[in-house]
């Protein structure tokens, strides 16, 4: 086998694994249970629109008009039971459509009859780049497909927009480049900038002052849709005053915002901060060293252009951010969900700087290829992490969910899944009385209509293993308390899901969710019973008599052993 296959099956191997595990962290992070703006971005949304309120198609979110994530928002509930799934899947598909882009602009770029292995190494290694799960906050998260729409619309109308210049009678072609201009203005707030760069870029290559009027008054009618109504967030400031008072921090924000993947690279600590920094003075020199270059004959590299003004996008998009965010410090500049704009502004610039590459790789020439296998080496390093992560989060969610059921007031709980618990009071209720979202399903659906109801169980069930272990009082809740232990059931070496509490009257008492994960259990009845810690809600001044669970269904006689706050019931 030649140097050049084996080096290419490395790339191939190297980009399958970074996809596979961020596909498997997709997987280990899944809830269908909301999260913070989800509850009033998506579930309010839908349930505005079952009102007939169809003007929610455009009102703001934010300082955004998710048009299109609300579409996929309703696409979602209406026809993949509203959890979450389908928005995953489109997410993930969303990358894919991103890498292929960028492979085609690469190609292009690159203008040779066929690919080559080099071509080839770089497209897988563009791959594995954008699917690194240092942006988990949107890979992870149905809620956040604008932040990939927002990207991929405008590098979509850019690059259409200079494949209608070799065609100048395609009017097709240049139809396409607008309608993802236009469509870039229903993602997030920066999409109102993909038209008027699109305009400049067509007068920069001297194009007709036919598109040039049509992409001028398509800015014009655009933005002014935009702001026609718009009502800016009260805790934002204004750009003018950051320039004016802080603009050392604004300049900081925007170098930490496109150097943003390397402070993950290179492991989330403060020396990582100054290497962020140092790669955003990167960023920002050579596109300054590409501006240069290309501007002076902009007609001979159209593609070129098309990448700058793509960076330039990026680049505005950090300083409209940081006129949003830099009253929270310099350092929001480093959340994930910040991540895929960044690490999409740094694929148009190594492609840009691609020709060097290729012929790095083609030659073997170690100063070029020692960078890149440290860089490949670190993304790695941070995707196996994956591996040995166990996300409680999500369980720690789906007790919030169960809280919110019941009508609990856990405060502490809730939080997880929202950080003002009482602003979503009326979403969750309105959610419960249409049974929509989470509450519509297994095993939430119907669980606060049982409360008090008597059990009919007739037929014997299997016996579990368990214990109650703690339960306790929760602050300014009069009606429950929680409780928390761990199940299993033996005979199917499996854990079941949910548990219904009884009194000694079989009447259903409360309600908890199994999925905790615990060690100690997993040491002393093997590696099935690792997750099946609970936790969950009994009403107040009720004793316990028996518990049963479902899926697999098993019944746990209790008695009571000492009356205290902590290990107030035991197994049998």
């Amino acid at each position: 086998m030649s140097n050049s296959r084996l080096l290419l099956g490395v790339f191939i191997a190297f980009a399958v694994s970074m996809v596979a595990l961020a596909i498997l962290g997709a997987i280990k992070n899944y809830s269908p249970v909301p999260l913070e703006d989800a509850w009033d971005g998506t579930v309010n949304f839908i349930l505005r629109l079952q009102a007939g309120d169809t003007s929610v198609w455009w009102s703001q979110h934010n300082e955004h008009r998710i048009v299109l994530a609300r579409l996929l928002f309703w696409l979602d509930n209406r026809y993949f039971c509203g959890l979450s799934i389908f928005l995953l899947i489109v997410n993930y598909l969303l990358v894919a459509t991103s890498i292929g882009v960028f492979w085609r602009i690469l190609r292009v770029y690159a203008n040779t009859k066929k690919p080559t292995h080099e071509q080839i190494m770089l497209g897988l290694f563009i791959a594995a780049w954008l699917f690194q799960w240092m942006q988990v906050q949107n890979l992870s998260w149905g809620f956040q497909s604008q932040f990939f729409l927002a990207q991929l619309l405008p590098l979509c109308a850019y690059y259409w927009l200079a494949k209608s210049i070799d065609k100048p009678q395609a009017s097709r072609v240049f139809l396409i480049a607008l309608i993802f201009g236009i469509l870039s203005i229903g993602t997030m707030a920066n999409g109102i900038l993909a038209l008027p760069l699109m305009t400049l870029y067509a007068l920069i290559m001297h194009q007709s002052l036919k598109r040039i009027s049509v992409l001028s008054l398509a800015s014009i009618a655009t933005i002014s849709g935009y702001f026609y109504h718009y009502q800016a967030p009260l805790s934002h400031d204004s750009l003018w005053q950051f320039l004016k008072t802080q603009p050392i921090d604004l300049i900081h924000y925007c170098l930490l915002y496109v150097g943003n993947p390397a402070y993950y690279l290179t492991g989330q600590t403060e020396l990582s901060q100054k290497i962020t920094l140092f790669a955003g003075v990167f960023f920002i020199g050579s596109t300054l060293r590409f501006s240069y270059r290309f501007f002076r004959q902009p007609r001979a590299a159209p593609l070129a252009l098309v990448l700058l003004s793509f960076v330039f996008y990026i680049l505005l998009t950090a300083v409209g951010t940081a006129s949003g965010r830099l009253m929270f410090g310099v350092v929001q500049a480093l959340s994930s969900r910040y991540t895929t704009p960044a690490l999409m502004a740094w694929v148009a610039l190594v492609i840009l700087y691609s020709p060097y590459l290729l012929t790095a790789l083609q030659q073997r020439q170690k100063k070029l290829l020692f960078p890149l296998a440290l860089v490949a080496f670190l993304m790695l390093h941070q995707q196996v992490k994956i591996l040995t992560v166990h996300n409680d989060v999500v369980f720690e969610r789906t007790i919030a969910a169960l809280a919110l059921e019941l009508h609990v007031d856990d405060l502490k709980q809730i939080q997880h899944i929202y950080p003002k618990p009482e602003a979503i009071r009326q979403i969750t209720e309105s959610a419960f009385n249409h049974d929509l979202s989470i509450f519509a399903h297994y095993p939430l659906q119907g669980d606060r209509a049982q409360l008090r109801h008597t059990s009919t169980q007739s037929s014997p069930l299997n016996s579990c293993l368990g214990a109650i272990e703690f339960r306790h009082a929760i602050p300014l809740e009069a009606h429950f308390i929680r409780i928390q232990g761990w199940l299993f059931e033996p005979k199917s070496h499996t854990t079941p899901q949910l548990i219904r509490f009884f009194n000694s009257q079989n009447q259903i008492i409360g309600f908890a969710i199994i999925g905790q994960r615990r060690l100690d259990i997993a040491k002393m009845l093997g590696k099935d019973a690792l997750f099946t810690g609970y936790q969950g809600y009994v009403l107040t001044q009720q004793n316990i008599s028996y518990l049963q669970a479902e899926h697999p269904a098993c019944q746990l006689s209790l008695q009571p052993i000492k009356y205290s706050l902590t290990n107030t019931y035991a197994s049998e």
